[in-house]
């Protein structure tokens, strides 16, 4: 039986993720890493959160669960997990592309924002978000954000399960 909540939010998060990563790449093609960097991110984590979504959508989790769904959602680290690891065995490129990113995701998370936003000081030197983010490829974050984006507008153009519906 289909839960239209996790649908809809699904759907909803699904195209978020798509608009964030073509945003992402604009910013890149302009040469603004940063914040490129950035929106890549949390392109990847939308993606992650459509696609928890949409198999809470498909197995039937009722609406009344939505509040714990909502606090699982929260957890940026879990979502990142999930979306590295399922999405993987899903498809064996998205393994391939995904390889050895999860680690960098999960660790960029806690100072994303300070990194791509913010002019710091740390221990004496001033650096600013082109610094900070000097040795992460940020292109292959990008590429990576896109793939998640596709894959989870993908999904929600299956059948649904327990449903007529699309």
């Amino acid at each position: 039986m289909e839960t239209t909540v996790y649908r809809e939010w699904s759907k909803k998060a699904a195209n978020n993720a798509q608009r964030l990563a073509e945003e992402a790449r604009i910013l890149f093609e302009a040469e603004r890493l940063p914040r490129a960097y950035y929106l890549a991110h949390m392109s990847t984590e939308e993606s992650a959160k459509s696609i928890l979504l949409c198999t809470m959508s498909q197995s039937g989790t009722p609406a009344s669960e939505l509040q714990k769904v909502i606090a699982l959602l929260r957890n940026h680290k879990k979502k990142i997990e999930f979306v590295v690891t399922y999405a993987a065995s899903q498809s064996p490129a998205l393994e391939v592309q995904l390889s050895g990113l999860q680690k960098q995701l999960i660790a960029h998370i806690n100072d994303l924002k300070n990194n791509t936003m913010y002019v710091s000081c740390d221990q004496g030197a001033v650096l600013t978000p082109d610094e900070k983010v000097s040795g992460i490829p940020v292109s292959t974050h990008l590429g990576a954000a896109e793939s998640l984006a596709s894959f989870a507008n993908s999904l929600l153009a299956l059948p649904s399960r327990g449903s007529s519906k699309g």
